[in-house]
């Protein structure tokens, strides 16, 4: 972690030099992606060698109703984008406003219980009754922007935990109210504190805004970048008045090329900096803002550049906005502007939104460009991807390899995508697992997350199987299996004949990293906001202390703290947060005691399954409400959680679904019954029309094959599902029943092959070093031979067929 120097400064007096540390980068989940299990038999073709069936090719009215929906390839990441960023001018009006736009943590509706305090958990007392009642009115103050009343009340606090608290929500909240030198004074002082990016924003956004001195900005920025806009300004003005224009100019440069600013923000660079930018300039600036969808500044960019390139920004514009026009417009742009790459990737958008797969697919493999130097490297990546998929179900895999095989893409996860897509498409379709391989490959030279790197060695098993070198891929599923937690980890188990899934425990030094993290002043702070009745805001103070840790007694301290304290949905995200970054905390990323005890209205579901689902759907959270407007633990829509307790004869109200979670969970564990109902015990089914509605898995069934009759590997079913979203979130269920059957106390048996209905001539068993030779008739040592008998090997046990759904009549 970077060390930078802070210069606090006072208005009166000489500047002060202070040290702190940067915060680590935000926590981004990886995101997943799909498998499948094999079966060798002396008389019949294995698995891992078995294609997967071209799908039925679809109606034309039928491909293009289904057009749009391809667009929900990626799930956005949930960072603060342009609005988060901090804009700000040295116009106090338009810096306090900018200011303001600097995301807070949402509050949770007035009469919403908090995230899953458990019953039993026992009042936390830091201070006494007055200071606690002072410290509320304090914050409720800051709350309202009455930040004066709130200093005031500050001085008057007798505790230290409580003098900081106060001073960490003014230093994070207050806008330009707080004096940059005392912003810097607090990140200085309080390493261990939450929220140090936001705050570190705050600060340059009052540099810039509080006009700090030129030597103040210089010493701030001496041996690290600034992190927003504002503080890259205030650098280049500052970098300009002492005379080193060259740097000035060039940064001024790259933040116009690079950034996504507002008006004011455009404004104030133009002011200052103007002479030196170029037309490039402007043009990459039009084109990279029209790569990520924000027309209203890639249009302003534009009209710096006027004539023929106005014309590709209004053509490009259409195309977002998916207006009728949009073909008309293309049209319409010079024929010296047709191979601009901007210009081809909304061409290819424009065709594949109509339902013209070949013709977009066409426009991306003839174009002479560099994939890995246009500017939208993501953006190109990821329309390759949604058109490789459409070519895919139009009957050409090896168009869809060619295409997505060239992705160019630059994030981690976009080329872990990418490879991964590539990969299945040359194993699974094309049938070349040395091609496979190499994709395979790269992802472990990319993946950091468990669930990438399971994903990773999860394929590479497949691969070695294809290529029917046995002992690779036993030392890939092996490795996949120490990820026993993710979907692809326990599926590389049940490969090779594991029976039970590893039991979850608590860290070794749980207890003691929690009474160590316990005697930090920001802990205690954390216990306080818990006291006063602002248990949300203390799980998301603890949830971005996880995500910040830099060792492991701060991530298991502050996960086994969350978890004492009863806060369930605060220590499923401090669980996964801390896992995603390397730690042991599996075990709080799969808390129990988030569903309330609630009777069956309908056909019964597993607790397991409830569970799972609800801390995919809300992390347990009771008063979550989606963008969508899917409300409280289970993410009910109201109406689909009106018409299922009619259904059942309950009475309902909207307020329910996020005031009463026994409520919530009933009425949802009664939906989850209905579709189980529709679809069967085949989780993935039931788990997909969860997510993304029964039509559509019905619709998905008639273009993919059914995985419950064996028309196709369930597993290769869950990769083909469009929406990228519901192939995360199949996943994600899948895995966490598995986890919550065994810590409910139900099993431990690792059932996820049995629960994706993966048919017994789909499966294979290598042995494990333990298990025995393989049988006479394998051809390959250590590989079982098929279980396409009336009984199913699982590790040391043997399963009848019938009792796990299939074999026999169905």
């Amino acid at each position: 972690m970077p060390i930078i120097r802070l210069l606090a400064l006072s208005t009166a007096i000489a500047p002060l030099l202070l040290s702190l540390s940067l915060p680590a980068a935000a926590f981004v989940l990886a995101k997943p992606e799909g498998e499948a299990l094999a079966t060798t038999a002396a008389a019949r073709k294995s698995s891992a060698q078995r294609p997967v069936p071209l799908p039925p090719h679809r109606p034309a009215e039928l491909a293009a109703a289904n057009a749009v929906s391809a667009d929900g390839e990626t799930v956005a990441d949930a960072g603060t984008g342009a609005a988060g960023r901090g804009i700000e001018q040295a116009d106090t009006a338009q810096a306090a406003a900018l200011a303001e736009g600097l995301p807070l943590p949402r509050p949770r509706p007035a009469d919403a219980p908090s995230p899953n305090r458990v019953v039993g958990a026992g009042p936390i007392k830091v201070v006494d009754q007055p200071t606690a009642a002072a410290t509320k009115e304090a914050l409720n103050h800051i709350a309202a922007k009455r930040f004066d009343q709130a200093l005031e009340i500050q001085k008057r606090l007798p505790d230290p935990a409580a003098v900081k608290l106060v001073e960490f929500y003014y230093v994070r909240d207050a806008a330009l109210h707080a004096p940059y030198p005392r912003i810097a004074a607090f990140l200085a002082e309080n390493h261990d504190w939450p929220n140090r990016d936001l705050i570190q924003r705050r600060f340059e956004v009052a540099l810039l805004a509080q006009r700090a001195p030129t030597e103040a900005i210089l010493a701030v920025f001496a041996d690290h970048s600034p992190t927003t806009t504002a503080g890259s300004i205030a650098l280049a003005s500052a970098l300009a008045s002492v005379g080193e224009t060259a740097r000035a100019n060039e940064l001024a440069r790259t933040l116009w090329r690079r950034e996504q600013m507002t008006e004011g923000e455009e404004r104030l660079v133009a002011e200052r900096f103007g002479d030196a930018l170029t037309r490039d300039d402007h043009k990459a600036r039009m084109d990279r803002l029209l790569d990520k969808g924000e027309t209203s500044g890639a249009l302003r960019a534009a009209r710096r550049l006027g004539g023929d390139e106005l014309k590709l920004a209004e053509a490009r514009i259409a195309v977002i906005r998916r207006s009728r026009s949009a073909g008309t417009l293309l049209d319409q742009v010079p024929q010296a502007l047709r191979q601009d790459p901007g210009y081809i990737l909304s061409k290819a958008q424009w065709y594949r939104r109509l339902g013209r797969y070949s013709e977009a697919a066409r426009i991306i493999a003839t174009a002479r460009i560099d994939p890995q130097k246009v500017a939208g490297r993501d953006e190109w990546s990821l329309e390759r991807r949604i058109i490789a998929r459409e070519l895919i179900e139009l009957g050409d895999p090896a168009g869809a390899y060619a295409i997505v095989s060239q992705h160019g893409a630059e994030s981690a996860v976009d080329r872990l995508d990418s490879e991964w897509l590539a990969g299945w498409i040359a194993l699974r379709f094309l049938h070349d697992p040395d091609r496979a391989d190499k994709h395979f490959s790269a992802l472990t030279e990319i993946a950091t997350t468990p669930i990438s790197l399971a994903r990773a060695q999860y394929w590479l098993g497949r691969s070695a199987e294809a290529r029917g070198a046995s002992d690779a891929a036993l030392r890939h599923y092996l490795e996949a299996g120490r990820h026993s937690t993710t979907y692809y980890g326990q599926l590389a188990l049940a490969r090779i004949g594991h029976a039970s899934i590893p039991e979850l425990r608590k860290p070794l030094i749980a207890d003691t990293a929690h009474r160590i993290v316990a005697r930090r002043d920001s802990m205690r702070a954390m216990r306080l906001l818990a006291q006063i009745g602002m248990e949300d805001d203390a799980a998301r103070f603890m949830i971005s202390m996880a995500q910040e840790a830099q060792d492991a007694v701060t991530a298991i301290g502050v996960a086994e703290t969350a978890y004492r304290m009863g806060l369930t949905s605060a220590t499923v995200w401090i669980g996964k947060a801390a896992h995603q970054a390397g730690y042991p905390t599996e075990i709080y990323a799969f808390a129990t005691g988030g569903i309330p005890a609630y009777a069956d209205l309908g056909p019964g579901v597993e607790t397991a399954v409830v569970n799972a689902i609800a801390r995919q759907e809300s992390v347990f959270n009771p008063a979550a409400i989606s963008p969508a407007g899917a409300r409280g633990l289970m993410q009910l829509m109201p109406a689909t959680a009106q018409t299922t307790a009619r259904r059942y004869g309950q009475p309902y109200d909207v307020k329910w679904l996020t005031s009463d979670p026994t409520y919530n969970a009933a009425v949802g564990a009664a939906h989850l019954g209905d579709l189980t109902s529709d679809f069967g015990t085949a989780y993935a089914l039931v788990f997909a029309a969860y997510n993304a509605g029964a039509a559509r898995v019905v619709d998905w069934i008639k273009r993919f094959g059914d995985p419950r009759k064996g028309d196709i590997d369930p597993v290769d079913w869950v990769e083909l599902i469009p929406f990228s979203e519901t192939r995360n979130y199949v996943q994600r269920v899948l895995e966490g029943v598995q986890v919550y059957r065994a810590r409910l106390g139900g099993t431990n048996q690792l059932l996820i092959a049995q629960d994706l209905r993966i048919p017994i001539d789909m499966q294979t068993s290598i042995a494990t070093a333990t298990d025995g030779p393989g049988s006479a008739d394998s051809g390959v040592p250590g590989v079982f031979s098929s279980f396409g008998g009336p009984e199913l090997t699982t590790g040391s046990s043997t399963v009848p067929a019938s009792a796990l759904g299939f074999g026999g009549a169905r």
